[in-house]
């Protein structure tokens, strides 16, 4: 398990297994009824809007930067403001109480899309990315962090829809439902540990293993494997 940020909520995600899918998979992935947000990432912001409706919402997040990048969201507590979220990211610990983990579209890099879909409850969020820099200098330390309001609306009441696999983040280790195959998969992500976890899935190139996979997290030295 690595834990890059360590937050993750229950969310249905898209895999993309095998290139002939992913075009046609990344055009069509949006949840019937839920709202889709686009989300640019470079270094280092988000470019997204500032107020999203309330509901079944389907986040897309593109990475135009050369560093990955992903989109933790959490709902804050009424009252709180933006210093206090960088006060609380400044300290070593755990995330006060105050702020509700809610998931989010984790690391991508080039062009292809990281897309998840949420149930949005109105409120104050942050969108924020905790992914460390070569110089390991977290990047939301660098400004990557987006305040946003989430408005009610009088769109009926809706569920994030099943998917077809099925992904339990637990202390510690991962289990499926069954195994992937190649094509399109819409997947239910659900942590049933007792900590914030989250799920990264990576490809590795040819040749590589996840050692190689561990050892670049730690370094960043050249191209991910």
């Amino acid at each position: 398990s690595l834990n890059l940020s360590g937050y993750c909520g229950v969310a249905l995600a898209l895999l993309l297994v095998g290139d002939a899918h992913a075009a046609r998979a990344q055009r069509d992935h949006v949840a019937p009824s839920a709202h889709s947000v686009p989300i640019v990432a470079r270094e280092f912001a988000f470019d997204m809007a500032d107020t999203l409706r309330a509901g079944l919402t389907t986040l897309r997040l593109r990475n135009e930067g050369q560093e990955a990048h992903h989109v933790m969201l959490f709902r804050l507590d009424a009252g709180r403001s933006r210093r206090d979220v960088v006060a609380a990211l400044a300290r070593e610990g755990a995330l006060p109480t105050w702020m509700h983990a809610v998931g989010g579209p984790n690391a991508v890099v080039g062009p292809r899309q990281s897309v998840v879909t949420l149930l949005l409850m109105p409120g104050t969020y942050v969108a924020y990315c905790f992914i460390p820099s070569p110089d390991r200098v977290l990047h939301v330390s660098k400004g990557m962090l987006k305040m946003l309001t989430v408005i009610p609306t009088a769109d009926p009441p809706a569920r994030v829809p099943r998917g077809d696999v099925t992904i339990t983040l637990l202390d510690y280790g991962f289990k499926f439902s069954r195994p992937l195959t190649p094509g399109h998969h819409r997947i239910t992500v659900t942590n049933q540990g007792k900590q914030p976890h989250e799920l990264i899935l990576s490809r590795l190139a040819a040749g590589k293993s996840s050692a190689d996979f561990v050892q670049w997290i730690e370094q960043q030295a050249g191209p991910p494997p």
